[in-house]
């Protein structure tokens, strides 16, 4: 992975997690399925009014695509953090870089590089001290639904390299135009008060979930797609280890919440794990032979 694509990998989840804590008033607005439905349905307009031409994905890849990373994952993990305490969960969901990594081995026969092993364990530990060890013992289903949901999304990561054809905004158009109807329905069959939800909803979380949509979504996912495309799925999936670091932070600056030690030197562990995973030294091109 060149420098170029390191400063990329890294500007994807600190991306993600400064815009989640800025959208806290519309995830404290609409229900989950419900703002994560018009979320991608902005990101789907926003996306297509610049369009040139249809993508070269197929139809079907897509749709599995968007069903596995945004519908089927949104709702397993919505549904189980909803019985979690949030340091735990947001310590499970972690598990997403593993399940990835393990999909990327059995979908695409890529190998699991040692090193991506053992620095994806230091930077899971760094994510352990950021969110605390809460005690008591929490709710099995819960607990399982929230796994279930990151092992679909990391089939959803290894199923982007070996299926998509395009690049990562023209990918994230066809994957938002699926996912959005997809989500729609799930909020329509779990969910409950989107009207109220809609028509009550100020300024601020509109604000909000434009923001969510144009930075989270269609600058940040644009950004991963086409990366996912281009290296093995194990090189680029740790870098998700970085959301909880940039939320820790932005919650700080825009916030004004406190961060403690561990969360300090929790941060300290992920960036030290991801420089273990990731090679970004110069290769040194070889000089051809001499003739004769």
């Amino acid at each position: 992975m060149s420098r170029h694509d390191v400063l990329l990998a890294t500007a994807a989840p600190l991306i993600w997690g400064v815009a989640f804590v800025a959208a806290k008033p519309a995830l404290a607005q609409f229900p989950p399925a419900l703002m994560t439905a018009l979320v991608y349905a902005l990101t789907a307009a926003l996306l297509s009014a610049r369009a040139r031409e249809p993508g070269r994905t197929p139809v079907v890849a897509a749709c599995l695509i968007a069903f596995l990373v945004a519908t089927a994952a949104a709702t397993l993990i919505f549904a189980g953090l909803s019985g979690l305490p949030a340091s735990l969960g947001v310590l499970v969901v972690q598990t997403q870089v593993p399940f990835a990594a393990l999909a990327a081995w059995l979908v695409n026969g890529e190998r699991v590089r040692p090193r991506t092993v053992a620095g994806t364990a230091l930077a899971f530990a760094g994510v352990a001290l950021i969110a605390g060890w809460p005690g008591g013992r929490p709710a099995f289903v819960p607990l399982l639904l929230v796994i279930a949901g990151a092992a679909v999304w990391g089939l959803g990561q290894a199923l982007i390299r070996r299926l998509a054809r395009d690049d990562g905004t023209t990918l994230l158009r066809q994957v938002a135009l699926h996912a959005a109807p997809q989500l729609l329905l799930v909020s329509l069959l779990t969910e409950r008060g989107q009207l109220d939800a809609i028509r009550t909803a100020g300024p601020a979380a509109w604000a909000a979930l434009v923001f969510l949509a144009v930075a989270g979504y269609v600058l940040a996912y644009s950004i991963w797609y086409d990366l996912l495309r281009r290296h093995q799925v194990d090189v680029v999936i740790p870098f998700v280890l970085l959301m909880p670091l940039a939320g820790v932070v932005a919650s700080a600056l825009l916030l004004g919440e406190r961060i403690a030690p561990s969360g300090l030197l929790g941060g300290v562990l992920i960036v030290g794990g991801l420089a273990v995973v990731v090679d970004a030294r110069p290769r040194l091109r070889r000089a051809p032979a001499a003739e004769g």
